[in-house]
């Protein structure tokens, strides 16, 4: 890995630490506690009409190495769920992708959900 990859490994570590908080990851009947940041994703599509609609979906960003699900790596699928205190968050695709992985060492994921409780 470069040095920019290692800095960049290091600062988003760093981040999920400080700005991160417990959620409750769910696929299927497996489940673990993770930390993740809070983030948004904004997508402007025109209508046929030329209108433009903005959709605002909460993203998750969570360490690849932390999404554990009963031993084994997990890689989000649509319909998993993050519980976030009381609030519930399906992972849904935004131009069908579930998720992103952020540097070229994809050492997290940018979940993209919607909120379904």
């Amino acid at each position: 890995m470069d040095p920019f990859e290692l800095a960049l490994q290091g600062a988003l570590t760093t981040v999920n630490q400080l700005a991160g908080r417990s959620v409750l990851y769910a696929s299927g009947s497996k489940s673990a506690t993770v930390r993740a940041v809070v983030g948004q994703t904004v997508v402007e599509n025109a209508t046929v009409e030329g209108f433009v609609v903005t959709q605002r979906q909460r993203d998750y960003l969570i360490l690849v190495a932390d999404l554990v699900l009963a031993g084994q790596p997990h890689e989000p699928q649509q319909f998993d769920r993050i519980t976030d205190g009381t609030e519930v968050y399906e992972v849904q695709p935004v131009a069908n992708r579930e998720f992103e992985r952020s540097g070229t060492a994809n050492f997290e994921y940018r979940i993209h959900t919607v909120q379904v409780q």
